[in-house]
């Protein structure tokens, strides 16, 4: 069984996770991540002046479904979907290697095709 939990810090900002361990371990377990200088979404969250509580308890077959539904339904912090990817970072990665192959003058769905190997060699004689 999964457990999709909210976790509210004092200033009133809130993150939704999932969890097969007891809600505890897994508050501990987010405070060491934050304290070892690891970035996650809870790290935006005072760990030291939280509250953690349970929004449901699924089985594994819908538990992104479910824990999707609650980052929707609630006004959250999280930078990740459900589904574990990051869609902030993977834009950001998308847009900055956009701008490299294209002032390489690159073709961005074949980065080996690029017009620097089409330089005459003789140009520089």
């Amino acid at each position: 069984m999964n457990r999709i939990y909210e976790i509210v810090d004092c200033n009133g900002l809130r993150y939704v996770g999932r969890t097969a361990r007891t809600l505890r371990r897994r508050l501990v377990r987010h405070i060491n991540d934050k304290e070892k200088g690891k970035y996650y979404s809870s790290s935006k969250l005072d760990l030291d002046n939280c509250d953690i509580n349970l929004l449901e308890v699924c089985d594994d077959s819908v538990k992104k479904e479910r824990e999707q539904y609650w980052m929707d339904k609630l006004d959250c912090v999280n930078d990740r979907r459900a589904n574990g990817r990051d869609l902030k970072r993977k834009k950001e990665y998308n847009d900055n290697m956009r701008q490299y192959v294209y002032s390489w003058g690159g073709n961005q769905y074949n980065y080996n095709y690029n017009n620097l190997l089409r330089i005459d060699v003789n140009l520089f004689q």
